[in-house]
C-alpha cells in the first residue's frame, strides 16, 4: 500500500498488478482517457498480447483510479497507458503508481524501462532519476518525450 500526500492530507492508494477479471475495467479507463481526453484513435490504445503486457492499477476503496502497463517491444521494456482519474490528478497518485511499477519491475530482471511520455510523466520519471533520451515530438496535438530510467538510476534516486 502506498500513501500519497494530497493538499495537507494523505490519500491512500493501493498499487498492485491487476488480474484478468479486472481487465475490462482497466481497458474502459485507458480507452476513456486516451480516446476521449487525448484524441488518440481507439485502435492505437490496446497493447497486443504479442507484447506480453503486464498491467498495474491504483485502487482507492477497491475502486480503480489509475492504470499503467509495461510491455516488451524490440527486446526493450516500455511503460505506458498511464492514467489517473481526472478529479484525482495532482495528488501524487500517478507518482505513487509509477514508482510502485518501477520497484516491481526492477525487483525482477529488468534493467531499463523506456517511455514516450507527456510532460507530467516526464517530470515524474526525472524526479525518480530517469533521463530524456530523445527529442520531444508531437503526438496527437500534445508534446511527447522519449525518456528512460535504469535500475541503477531508480535505486540511487533522491527520496522526495
Amino acid at each position: 500500500i502506498n500513501q500519497t500526500k494530497a493538499k495537507g492530507e494523505y490519500l491512500m492508494a493501493e498499487v498492485r498488478r491487476v488480474g484478468k477479471h479486472e481487465m475490462q475495467a482497466v481497458m474502459e479507463k485507458v480507452c476513456g482517457v486516451f480516446s476521449s481526453e487525448q484524441g488518440i484513435p481507439m485502435e492505437l490504445i490496446p497493447v497486443g498480447e504479442e507484447y506480453s503486457p503486464q498491467w498495474w492499477g491504483a485502487f482507492q476503496d477497491h475502486r480503480l483510479i489509475g492504470t499503467a502497463a509495461v510491455y516488451v517491444e524490440n527486446g526493450q521494456y516500455h511503460m505506458g497507458r498511464i492514467t489517473v482519474d481526472r478529479e484525482l490528478r495532482g495528488q501524487r497518485i500517478g507518482s505513487a503508481l509509477i514508482e510502485a511499477v518501477l520497484a516491481d519491475l526492477f525487483g525482477q530482471d529488468v534493467q531499463e524501462v523506456f517511455l514516450d511520455a507527456r510532460r507530467t510523466t516526464v517530470n515524474i520519471i526525472l524526479r525518480l532519476g530517469g533521463e530524456i533520451v530523445g527529442e520531444e515530438h508531437d503526438f496527437y496535438g500534445e508534446p511527447c518525450t522519449p525518456i528512460a530510467i535504469t535500475k541503477a538510476q531508480f535505486r540511487n534516486r533522491q527520496i522526495i
